[in-house]
């Protein structure tokens, strides 16, 4: 039997390496992949088929003599009907293995399809432009640049060619944002001493979005794509019980995943997405480009790395909780309903104050690696072999897609 098994997993291997060597070795590897695809199906029928036989066959001879007499006896009293059922089972098993052998190798086969269809049709994920190729789609990442994850997100949005303001409150954040070197990639100072001075540092934004795009030869204005809200989780604490949490460390906490988030929103960046949703066909206008993706977005992003052998997630998984009933409570207040959502889509209605936005939680988890496996966990090996890896293309594509998508679900969930 273990025999069987390790041939599933060596052809069912097979099938997922052609399909991720697409991109290298494209047509000659697809077409051979595609053919050992198919024997693969019929093979794994038959040997579904020999499973079954020698599972029924055989598994008897491993009971003790007691059950397995005991098994004998209610089998000759039940013989005529038994036997009928053994002989139709049989005949299910042995006229759709062929069935069964695709019905396994199926999914794996469309994966293949799929990976053949991107490779010579890619999707193309990238901001719209002007004539020129001036840009003037702007974003706007609320987050550390210190993190790199926001360092290799502001970096990925400015190649696809978006105008990228990055929120700074000192020096040192001032600093990396300006070592990018690249005019797309720009530093949006806030000072958080107060919500006038939050006010006055978002102002700065909301004129660059009231006047028309400089050095260009036609008039031609930017359009606020959205907002990106993302905490850094890295600069917190490891600490496994509440004891351990100072009330200083505590306030920090509150003050960077709450009170910054709604400090900002409640003085000056909602206002300037419900501006960005009233002049949208201005803007259109002028530019004399359609606007793609709907109306501006906020963007509700936690992205947090776990150890699943670290216990001291305590202060991690609070700030997480208190993120989410954030979010909530601002998705309720300021978010339209569905069908709102499609009265906007169709100009059935003319309200533009509810501004779209949705949260993007994504959890990576780190795993030990063992070296030792046992006969029993073949099945595992294989899954281990089929599971999918998030990578930063993965997230980054993700967030684009929300950026640019006319209808929002509250809440989207990625994990790898």
């Amino acid at each position: 039997m273990p025999d069987i098994v390790d041939k599933v997993f060596d052809y069912t291997t097979y099938i997922v390496h052609g399909a991720n060597s697409v991109v290298q070795t494209g047509y000659d590897v697809s077409i051979d992949t595609a053919q050992h695809a198919y024997e693969s199906s019929k093979w794994i029928g038959n040997q579904f088929w020999d499973g079954i036989r020698y599972l029924y066959f055989n598994a008897r001879s491993s009971l003790p003599d007691n059950i397995n007499s005991s098994l004998t006896k209610q089998q000759s009293s039940h013989s005529p009907s038994s036997g009928l059922l053994n002989h139709v089972f049989e005949n299910v098993i042995q006229k759709n293995k062929y069935r069964i052998g695709i019905g396994i190798a199926g999914p794996t086969v469309c994966y293949v399809g799929f990976r053949l269809f991107r490779y010579y049709a890619p999707l193309q994920r990238s901001a719209n432009r002007l004539d020129g190729h001036y840009r003037y789609e702007i974003i706007l990442v609320v987050g550390s640049i210190n993190s790199t994850f926001v360092y290799k997100l502001v970096n990925d949005l400015n190649m696809r060619g978006f105008v990228v303001y990055v929120t700074v409150s000192d020096e040192e954040e001032l600093k990396k944002v300006e070592e990018i070197n690249d005019t797309d990639v720009r530093p949006l100072v806030i000072d958080y001493t107060n919500d006038s001075t939050v006010n006055t540092s978002l102002l700065k934004l909301a004129r660059i979005l009231d006047n028309r795009i400089e050095n260009m030869p036609k008039e031609a204005y930017y359009h606020f794509k959205g907002a990106l809200l993302i905490p850094n989780y890295t600069s917190l604490p490891k600490l496994t019980k509440l004891e351990q949490l100072n009330s200083r460390e505590f306030i920090r906490i509150t003050q960077t995943f709450f009170l910054k988030l709604n400090t900002l929103l409640n003085n000056g960046l909602l206002g300037i997405l419900r501006e960005s949703n009233l002049r949208k066909s201005k803007v259109e206008e002028h530019n004399k480009s359609k606007i793609q993706g709907g109306f501006s977005k906020l963007l509700f992003v936690n992205f947090m790395t776990v150890n699943e052998e670290d216990s001291r997630k305590l202060v991690h998984e609070i700030s997480f909780e208190i993120n989410k009933t954030f979010y909530k409570k601002v998705y309720e207040q300021y978010s339209p309903t569905l069908s709102e959502s499609f009265s906007r889509l169709l100009g059935i209605t003319n309200d533009l104050s509810r501004i779209d936005m949705t949260s993007l939680d994504i959890v990576l988890t780190k795993k030990s690696k063992s070296t030792m496996i046992s006969v029993s966990t073949i099945l595992q090996r294989l899954l281990e072999k089929l599971s999918y890896k998030l990578t930063p293309i993965d997230i980054h594509n993700k967030i684009y897609d929300l950026l640019n998508d006319t209808i929002l679900r509250s809440n989207y969930n990625l994990k790898g």
